[in-house]
Formats: structure tokens, C-alpha cells, sequence
């Protein structure tokens, strides 16, 4: 993991955004996983996830219902793609995505590496009624292979102290909600 504290900072912030009696979805970040300790207190809460590891740490949580989604394991990641895990995805309704993501940008949008966690991720997209990214300021300005989204379609972007005012005002012209540690 590479910059820890920032993906804490970011995680405190996203949890913040859960609401009692919700259902929201982790993608398999180690961002989104640093989240898992601050969702403890949410009343009622559903997860819905496509990462083993994020599935597994979840377990300490009685009180939090977890779905995980199947599909096809990608060993490197812990997490899982293809058509089951979409399939599945089609017949859940998510309120709030937490997203992880390679790159940030304009232009760019919200961008991964790799092509094959494209599929289930723009599903999760789909079945969320709120996007939010989260992302520490070294991925703000770059961009990679694949566009899972286009800034336009994020709710929020969660960043750290260290994002510049220029990077901030330029993810915010694109439309969505920019929001810092607190």
C-alpha cells in the first residue's frame, strides 16, 4: 500500500457519506477498504463488494449485511469480473458507489489499468443511484487505459490535504462535488 495516511484520511471522509439503512458498494480498493472500520456505527447497512479481502474483513462486522458478488476470481486483485458478477449486479440496487480508481482527469475521466475490471465496474455504475471516487492527489492529472466514467457522471470525488487548489478547481468545472478530510 502507498500512501496510507491519505487513503485513511479519504476513507474517514467517504464513510461519512453513509447514511443509516443504506445499501452502498466497495469496489476492490485498498482505499475503499481502509472505509471498513468507520462504517461500523451505520445502522442497518448492506455492502455490497467484488473483493474477497474487502468480503473477509467485513465478516467482524455482525451488524453489517454483506453481499458478495461472484464471478470469476482475478488472484493478483482478490477481486472478481465477468458475466456473473454483472449479471448479479443487474439485480441489485446500490445507493452510494465507492470507487477506486487509477487515474483522474478532465479529460480523461475516471480512468484504471487494466481493461478486464472494466465490465463489472461500469455495472456497479449503472445499478448506483450516487457515484463517489475516491482518489489520494497522485492520481488527479493522470490517465490511464480504460475510462470507467466520465467526471460528469461523479457525484463526488474524495481527495486529501495534498490535492492543489488547481487540481481541485479543475475535477469541480466538470461537475462533481470535491470534498476534503476534515
Amino acid at each position: 500500500r502507498t500512501h496510507v495516511l491519505e487513503k485513511e484520511e479519504i476513507a474517514k471522509r467517504a464513510a461519512m457519506l453513509v447514511q443509516d439503512k443504506e445499501t452502498i458498494c466497495l469496489d476492490g480498493g485498498t482505499t475503499t477498504a481502509a472505509m471498513i472500520p468507520y462504517l461500523s456505527l451505520i445502522k442497518d447497512l448492506t455492502v455490497v463488494t467484488n473483493s474477497i479481502h474487502i468480503a473477509f474483513q467485513l465478516q467482524e462486522y455482525e451488524s453489517i449485511q454483506v453481499i458478495f458478488i461472484g464471478g470469476i476470481l482475478r488472484h493478483r486483485t482478490g477481486s472478481v469480473i465477468g458475466s456473473i458478477a454483472v449479471d448479479t449486479l443487474k439485480g441489485i440496487w446500490i445507493d452510494k458507489l465507492f470507487l477506486s480508481c487509477s487515474g483522474l482527469c478532465p479529460v480523461g475521466g475516471v480512468t484504471v489499468s487494466n481493461i478486464v475490471s472494466l465490465e463489472v465496474r461500469k455495472q456497479m455504475i449503472v445499478s448506483s443511484k450516487e457515484l463517489i471516487v475516491l482518489a489520494d492527489h497522485t492520481k488527479i492529472g493522470q490517465r490511464y487505459l480504460a475510462r470507467v466514467a466520465q467526471l460528469s457522471e461523479v457525484d463526488y470525488i474524495v481527495t486529501d490535504h495534498k490535492a492543489t487548489p488547481e487540481q481541485i478547481q479543475a475535477l469541480c468545472q466538470t461537475g462533481p462535488v470535491v470534498l476534503l478530510p476534515n
